[in-house]
């Protein structure tokens, strides 16, 4: 799950959290995964840093990392672009679309930001 807030556990720092999430689904923790997820979401200089020391847009992305590191099959992303510039934002889809599809995983974002409808072929519009 990609939420609009980022939940993590403030007392520790970015790979902490990431090597938490592995360890809770039972999977020893993967520095090198964890490395690449952060280095392709631009934010690896963070790494050893408290999450609340990171900016809105970096822990957006820290989050997207967490909901990644253990390749899961399902991705559902709530606003997962809306605390990001425009470059971020294309990086950040671009990730979630590539995760998916290396890893066989379906992927439902949920999202007001036109920016993302390019994107994605597949869409489901509700409203006016």
């Amino acid at each position: 799950l990609v939420f609009q807030q980022s939940y993590f556990i403030q007392s520790i720092n970015v790979f902490e959290n990431l090597a938490w999430a592995q360890q809770l689904s039972g999977k020893k923790p993967d520095e090198s995964r964890i490395d690449d997820l952060l280095t392709r979401l631009q934010i690896i200089k963070h790494k050893y840093h408290l999450p609340s020391r990171l900016s809105v847009g970096e822990q957006q992305r820290a989050t997207i990392a967490r909901a990644l590191i253990n390749k899961p099959s399902i991705i559902l992303a709530d606003e997962p672009t809306s605390s990001l510039d425009d470059d971020n934002a294309s990086d950040v889809v671009n990730l979630l679309r590539e995760q998916a599809e290396q890893d066989g995983a379906s992927l439902i974002i949920v999202t007001h930001d036109a920016r993302i409808k390019q994107h994605f072929q597949q869409q489901i519009i509700l409203g006016v």
